[in-house]
């Protein structure tokens, strides 16, 4: 405990501060970007990240998917891996796990089993797990014994994996999910639930007269998992067509960090804004709702819709957050998607700013060896 962070994302540490103003930060796009694209015959024209970026022997390894508008069966949804050592310049190596079209030379580790799409692969590293053959471990939406619902896959490796059980762990809707490990609850996961809303008539929504919210289910052998909780929703400050596509969420030093999809149900966009819990149940937004991912321009890969991988990683001082970025609407069946980079400073959710020559911070006693911080 001696090295935890405390981020000051609110005043839940501070007993007093003086001309001191909060900001919060918008992440930088790379100029790489896109940073992964469609390349081969099986991605078609989108990769998109739902998925996971883990760093795995020195360099990071992304878990990502792709959905076919014209390839059927087991090969319209597949989990594909793609390995960097810079998180910016990508390589597709060929895994030969899966077949495809006859061959083995791809990068594809899952397959979905047919007709629908599988749905947001969330990958776990867990190194101290008590079995080596479910050292990496899956959650994903997909269908398993004629019914679709979140299933689990384990591997030894993050390559050859095999499915658990014959039928899916849950079936209550939706089909976003993403999986975090090591807290004290075992294993979390954090999914979209659809709450009916009739005020939700949004013409364009396929899931029109309901809300997208994010909810959480726990599990402490990654099998068997608790009913839903609704942790967030849209509250007076949110425009009335605001829903949440997803959150990705990630434990930094005392507080858990959220990657919230912001979906604008009448616009068909999505973007990120950030959000942050001190017990990963009540979760707090900033009252100024701009983007901490924002849409790209009209044209630009990622000018409709954006969603993340499920956790940033951290290198040489900066936050890097893999995301997925699409050209068209969610309700446009021609749209594009490739895969994008965007930075910030490490810690660098927000910053105290000086208003003054008198400014200073006290805070509470610290959850570890400190009697707090005065400036």
């Amino acid at each position: 405990m001696l090295n935890q962070k405390i981020l000051f994302l609110d005043d839940h540490w501070i007993v007093a501060r003086r001309e001191l103003e909060r900001r919060f930060h918008e992440a930088d796009k790379s100029p790489a970007n896109p940073v992964l694209s469609p390349t081969k015959e099986w991605e078609e024209s989108r990769v998109y990240l739902f998925g996971s970026v883990i760093r795995v022997n020195g360099h990071y390894r992304m878990w990502y998917q792709t959905c076919s508008n014209y390839l059927q069966g087991k090969d319209k949804a597949l989990v594909c891996v793609a390995d960097s050592e810079d998180l910016v310049r990508w390589q597709k190596p060929p895994i030969g796990s899966q077949p495809f079209n006859g061959g083995n030379g791809n990068n594809i580790v899952l397959k979905c089993t047919g007709p629908l799409p599988l749905y947001s692969p969330s990958i776990l590293f867990d190194p101290d797990g008590s079995y080596t053959a479910r050292r990496y471990k899956m959650l994903f939406w997909d269908s398993q014994g004629g019914k679709r619902g979140g299933c689990a896959a384990f591997s030894p490796d993050g390559l050859k994996w095999r499915r658990f059980g014959r039928h899916p762990l849950f079936d209550e809707p939706n089909d976003v999910l993403v999986t975090v490990g090591g807290s004290r609850d075992g294993f979390v996961c954090f999914q979209t639930l659809l709450r009916k809303d009739p005020s939700q008539n949004c013409r364009r929504d396929n899931l029109r007269g309901r809300r997208r919210v994010i909810g959480r289910r726990l599990s402490r052998d990654f099998i068997n998992w608790s009913g839903p909780e609704v942790l967030l929703e849209p509250d007076e400050i949110d425009r009335p067509d605001t829903q949440f596509y997803g959150m990705a969420v990630h434990k930094e030093g005392q507080a858990w960090i959220g990657l919230l999809w912001t979906y604008s149900a009448a616009g068909q966009t999505s973007d990120v804004r950030l959000a942050w819990s001190h017990d990963g149940r009540n979760w707090s937004r900033p009252d100024d709702r701009s983007p901490l991912i924002p849409l790209g321009e009209e044209g630009e890969f990622d000018s409709h819709l954006i969603y993340t991988a499920s956790q940033p990683a951290v290198r040489e001082g900066r936050i890097h957050i893999l995301y997925s970025g699409f050209d068209g609407p969610h309700d446009s069946t021609t749209r594009n998607a490739a895969i994008g980079l965007a930075n910030l400073r490490e810690e660098g959710w927000c910053s105290l700013d000086t208003n003054g020559e008198a400014a200073g911070l006290t805070t509470k006693p610290l959850p570890f060896k400190s009697r707090g911080l005065s400036l």
